[in-house]
């Protein structure tokens, strides 16, 4: 029996520059041999149970066979880097022959470690001679190096750092609401110390000795509801863990920086709580307190209509809750809005298996294996249609990128956009419109080499208002413009609709990694069950991997849905 697995390239020097631990193996040599393999724990496991993997052999595909020389340790969960197996980068072509030198896209990250004193800047400066001096002609056009600080890959990939402002934002607001109603209860509870501090007062207290007195006692306060809350956040971390699926953990002895940041906010905040309360008390005049006179804060009388500092944080509390209230309702709104609003294309019934060919040994066996299930499964009567597609909608674009020059822009000018690859059943079964022109035809021969389609956002961004019939140069290819479609969300509304094109690649193709089924019921589970049925029959051995669109589109706000229980929890 075949598995689908995750397989990594990388060189000797990644674990020169990442202290990755191996619990088997050497870390140095572990990558030396072109057939080794390092694997992780859990894949250790998986295909060797409890015997020791080194030295075991593990086939992928059928020429392939690998040498097990290294074992992971466990990775951190909130780490960029998270691996099944790896291999060395040598063997990219031999496993993926999917993959060509073509400069078009690309699928391996290259980490650059700078010297101290290094400007970032002035070596990205150095870039553009580099790909002059060093890249082929047809290359130079479509290559850009940028450079991004590690500490940014992770929120650049995963979206997070705009949300993790958002809880910081709702953690900063809750924390000030806390010091608030803490300086108020310690005014209101001043009457009950009014005597204690007349009487210290006429037996030599001064003014400093009782304000730090205070300040003491209210920083032993924090520091046992610091110690509190810690436990409790200890407590609640598996729900919150479970809410936002992660999995953070309180590792004080590993993180110490984390300790060091909670003892600085529960300084802070017991100074903010306490300095207001300190001097507010020790301001006491003995002879009103111990006649038992009106006082406020040493002063006998008040101006009528006065706006002392108790009534503004009162005030302001109540504007931050209010303020907490009414963004909980606006979060619920824009989640609800994200969700029902029309991507523009037809989500309904569909359901996408992944068909990467790379299971296969050949583009040959892949072609002729997919080429066979589509038929099976077209031939169904409940299938209104399939399509062929390097990827599709609620997965995003990966790393497909390509430069275009329109026509009549100069040669240096050039855009950096999407691309997506389909065949001619891909607009037509996702119901996306046309605003202008044709879709690709099976039966034009042109289409596959000299023909795109582009979509409002590109003709937008070239400043088109007819592009149906216009070139655009990719290095030294030149293809026309036969249609503009209509804009559609590839991705989660909360991203732009980005300028794409279209690229057709024919009835075959191993550059089709998706296989959109378009069902005419709405019985999801049957229709599960034959292509199941179907798949089994034709790509025998080979774990079936599938999604449906819809319930992908949902999936996409988790994020959303997670952050808004947060917020309401909060508020």
């Amino acid at each position: 029996k075949r598995f689908r697995e995750e397989i990594d390239f990388a060189d000797p020097g990644f674990f020169e520059m990442f202290s990755f631990p191996l619990t088997k193996g050497d870390l140095h040599s572990a990558l030396s041999e072109k057939s080794s393999i390092i694997v992780s724990q859990e894949m250790a496991e998986k295909y060797f149970g409890s015997e020791d993997p080194i030295g075991k052999t593990l086939q992928v595909g059928e020429a392939n066979n690998y040498t097990v020389t290294g074992v992971l340790g466990k990775i951190p969960v909130n780490s960029t880097f998270n691996y099944d197996m790896i291999v060395p980068w040598e063997n990219a072509m031999d496993i993926d022959f999917v993959r060509d030198s073509g400069w078009r896209g690309s699928f391996l990250f290259s980490f650059v470690q700078l010297r101290p004193g290094t400007d970032p800047a002035a070596l990205e400066a150095k870039f553009p001679a580099f790909v002059d001096k060093f890249f082929a002609k047809d290359a130079i056009e479509q290559v850009t190096f940028k450079l991004m600080p590690l500490k940014n890959v992770h929120n650049e990939f995963t979206g997070m750092d705009r949300y993790a402002f958002i809880l910081i934002g709702i953690a900063l607001a809750i924390l000030a609401l806390a010091c608030i109603n803490y300086t108020n209860l310690s005014i209101a509870r001043s009457l009950q110390r009014a005597r204690e501090i007349g009487m210290r007062k006429v037996l030599g207290a001064n003014r400093g000795r009782l304000f730090s007195q205070f300040m003491i006692e209210t920083f032993l306060i924090v520091g046992v509801t610091l110690l509190l809350g810690i436990g409790l956040a200890e407590l609640l971390l598996p729900k919150f863990n479970e809410i936002v699926q992660m999995e953070l953990a309180l590792t004080f002895s590993e993180q110490p920086v984390l300790l060091i940041g909670l003892l600085i906010v529960g300084a802070v905040t017991a100074f903010f709580s306490g300095v207001y309360p300190a001097m507010f008390l020790s301001r006491f005049r003995p002879i009103s307190v111990l006649k038992a006179t009106h006082f406020s804060g040493g002063d006998t009388q008040k101006k009528p209509g006065g706006l002392n500092l108790r009534n503004v944080l009162v005030i302001t509390q109540f504007v931050v809750s209010i303020g907490l209230i009414i963004a909980t309702g606006v979060v619920l709104r824009q989640i609800d809005f994200m969700k029902s609003h029309d991507l523009q294309f037809d989500k309904e019934n569909m359901i996408v298996l992944r068909t990467n060919p790379r299971v296969f040994n050949t583009q040959e066996e892949a072609l002729a294996t997919f080429g066979t299930l589509k038929k099976e499964i077209t031939a169904n009567s409940t299938v209104k249609s399939v399509a062929l597609s390097r990827a599709v909608p609620g997965i995003g674009y990966g790393n497909s990128y390509t430069l275009a020059r329109p026509e009549g822009w100069d040669t240096n000018r050039q855009l950096d956009w999407r691309f997506v690859n389909i065949d001619a059943a891909f607009l037509p079964t996702f119901g996306i419109d046309l605003a202008n022109g044709r879709n690709f035809s099976e039966e034009m021969a042109t289409d596959e080499d000299e023909s795109i389609i582009i979509n409002e956002a590109a003709a937008k961004a070239i400043g088109w208002d007819n592009p149906v019939g216009k070139m655009l140069y990719f290095g030294e290819n030149t293809c026309t413009i036969i249609g503009v479609v209509k804009d559609y969300n590839y991705e989660a509304l909360r991203e732009p609709v980005q300028p794409v094109i279209h690229f057709y690649n024919g009835v075959e193709s191993t550059r089709y990694y998706f296989m959109s089924v378009k069902f005419a019921n709405d019985t999801p589970q049957e229709n599960i069950a034959l292509l199941e049925q179907q798949w089994e029959k034709v790509v025998p051995g080979i774990e079936l991997t599938y999604f449906i669109i819809s319930d992908r589109f949902q999936q996409l706000y988790q994020v959303e849905d997670n952050l808004a229980k947060i917020i309401s929890y909060s508020s």
